[in-house]
C-alpha cells in the first residue's frame, strides 16, 4: 500500500519543473530503497559475516604453506642423513627421545597441511553460500522470513569454521616453533657425529 502511494506521488512530481524533479527523484529513490529493504537487518548481518570470512581468510593465509613444505623437505633430508650415520648405541639412546619428538612434530606439520586445505575449502563454500543467500534476500521484495532459517544455519557454520581456523593457526604457530627447535637439535647431532 505504501509503495503504491509512493508511485502516485512520483507521477505527480514528474509534472513539476526540472529542479523540483531532480530533488523529488532523489527523495523517491530513498523512499523506494526504504520500501524495498524489508530485509535490511538480514543483509546487514550478512555483511558482518562477509567481514568475518575475510578475516578468516587472512588468518589462514598467514600460514605459509610453501615454507611449511620446505621445512618438511629439510626434515626428510635430515632424517636421511641421520639414518646414514653410523651411530653407536650411546648416541642413539641420547637422540632417541628427540628423534621421536621430531617424527611426531613432522606428522603434526603434515596434518596441518591437510587441515589447511580442508579449512580453505570450507571457507570457499561458506563464501559461496553466503553470497547466494545475500542474492536471495536482495531479490525478495517482501520480508523473506523463509530464508532466515538458512541464514541462521550459515551463521553457525561460519562461526564454527572461524573457530577452527583460529585454533588451527594457533596450533600451527606452536608446531612451527617446536619444529625449529627440534630441527636445530637434530642438525647439531648430525654435524657432531
Amino acid at each position: 500500500m505504501f509503495c503504491q502511494s509512493i508511485w502516485g506521488f512520483m507521477k505527480l512530481l514528474f509534472k513539476m519543473n526540472f529542479i523540483t524533479n531532480f530533488f523529488a527523484s532523489y527523495i523517491i529513490i530513498l523512499l523506494f530503497a526504504a520500501c524495498s529493504s524489508s530485509n535490511s537487518n538480514q543483509l546487514d548481518h550478512i555483511d558482518l559475516l562477509e567481514i568475518e570470512i575475510i578475516k578468516d581468510e587472512s588468518y589462514l593465509k598467514s600460514i605459509d604453506t610453501n615454507k611449511l613444505n620446505q621445512n618438511l623437505k629439510i626434515a626428510d633430508l635430515n632424517l636421511l642423513r641421520l639414518e646414514n650415520k653410523k651411530l653407536d648405541s650411546i648416541s642413539f639412546e641420547l637422540i632417541y627421545f628427540q628423534y621421536r619428538d621430531y617424527l611426531n612434530c613432522l606428522y603434526d606439520l603434515k596434518t596441518c597441511l591437510v587441515e589447511n586445505k580442508k579449512l580453505d575449502k570450507e571457507l570457499k563454500i561458506n563464501k559461496t553460500q553466503l553470497s547466494n543467500l545475500k542474492l536471495d534476500y536482495h531479490i525478495s521484495r517482501k520480508k523473506a522470513t523463509a530464508l532466515d532459517k538458512y541464514l541462521a544455519q550459515e551463521t553457525d557454520l561460519i562461526r564454527k569454521t572461524s573457530k577452527s581456523i583460529f585454533n588451527h593457526t594457533k596450533s600451527y604457530n606452536n608446531q612451527k616453533e617446536r619444529f625449529d627447535s627440534l630441527n636445530k637439535s637434530i642438525e647439531d647431532i648430525i654435524d657432531e657425529n
